[in-house]
């Protein structure tokens, strides 16, 4: 097991985790846009730093870059929207109605990362 990969995942969690909540601490004039879209930003960039190698990689391959541009998509839309259900909802009632949603989706993600950490996904043949 690769344990640089477990405590990246550990603090992703928790900085994730703790994302709603600390948003509800800005100042009121702060728009739940301009925090999905520097979170995207900040994060997307810290990400690629970690991966530039296999991002740049991918960026290079012709069907790679078409589920980049899907995965954007997602990552574009998400925050933006889970920010703006949150300044409206507030953080208890949103993030209930958001992790409702998502069980399916959260169940696969951790199962597919304890994939990637422990080596198993195909990727390391």
């Amino acid at each position: 097991m690769q344990w640089s990969g477990v405590l990246a995942l550990v603090l992703a969690s928790l900085l994730w985790g703790t994302t709603g909540t600390t948003a509800t601490f800005l100042p009121d004039d702060v728009s739940p846009l301009a925090v999905g879209a520097s979170t995207m930003g900040i994060g997307g960039a810290l990400l690629f730093l970690a991966t530039a190698r296999r991002a740049i990689g991918v960026l290079r391959d012709r069907t790679g870059r078409r589920w980049v541009a899907l995965g954007a998509l997602g990552v574009l839309v998400y925050p933006l929207a889970f920010y703006a259900g949150m300044d409206l909802a507030g953080v208890a009632v949103g993030n209930v109605v958001a992790r409702r949603e998502q069980v399916v989706a959260l169940r696969a993600q951790y199962f597919h990362c304890l994939r990637v950490i422990a080596g198993t996904d195909g990727r390391n043949e």
